[in-house]
């Protein structure tokens, strides 16, 4: 696997780079899940991962994921 790349300079040049081995895309190991976003009842949190691209959508599968959290009942409910 490899990258081809074309390069026009302003001055006319044509220069062609052919990089090889270039790796697969891959994600990140996740991110640790963020607090609880209320500290009672029902909240969110979430945790995130980066393609090794720079570009999410280079990478197979979502990099982002959010989950229902709740970390006590609220006085009263």
């Amino acid at each position: 696997m490899g990258i081809l790349l074309l390069i026009i300079h302003k001055s006319g040049g044509l220069f062609i780079l052919h990089v090889t081995g270039a790796a697969d895309p891959r994600w990140s190991d996740w991110t640790e899940w963020t607090a609880c976003s209320k500290t009672c009842s029902v909240g969110v949190q979430s945790r995130q991962r980066d393609c090794s691209t720079g570009f999410v959508q280079d990478c197979d599968g979502n990099h982002k994921e959010v989950e229902q959290c709740q970390l006590q009942e609220c006085p009263g409910e």
